[in-house]
């Protein structure tokens, strides 16, 4: 059951991470779209595109993290079951140390998560450069 928790997950994952690319790549091409004979311009800027992309983003990686976070009651419940069963006798046990790295990568991982997801939020200089190397152009000759 956690196995197809998991790839469910991915696929919900891997299917945002479409959406946010299509949206790159819209940003890649012109900000006008021509119709019929006239160059009409598009509702929304370039600058307010990546704003919007950014804080979808962030969306996205907020709940990852929340997701990553759900796990950790279940990592520590394991985490002090296996310590509690060591042998005194065994001067190394594989399943409380496998635990116990896993437990830690996990709140590496959310965190690591939730800070990327501030990051995108505010959606400064360096975002919209990552997002749309033209902005950071017009900011320099600004």
């Amino acid at each position: 059951m956690l196995d197809a928790n998991r790839r469910l997950h991915s696929l919900t994952l891997a299917g945002a991470g479409m959406a946010v690319l299509s949206v790159i790549a819209m940003l890649r091409e012109s900000s006008h779209e021509k119709t019929g004979n006239r160059l009409t311009s598009i509702a929304m800027s370039r600058r307010e595109l990546v704003f919007v992309l950014s804080r979808a983003l962030a969306l996205l990686l907020s709940c990852w993290g929340l997701v990553e976070a759900s796990y950790i009651p279940e990592r520590l419940f394991s985490l002090t079951h296996y310590l509690n069963e060591r042998s005194a006798f065994a001067d190394h046990d594989y399943r409380s140390s496998y635990y116990l790295v896993m437990t830690v990568f996990l709140f590496a991982r959310s965190l690591a998560l939730f800070y990327a997801a501030a990051w995108f939020w505010r959606c400064g200089p360096r975002v919209q450069a990552l997002f749309d190397g033209h902005l950071d152009h017009q900011t320099d000759v600004q």
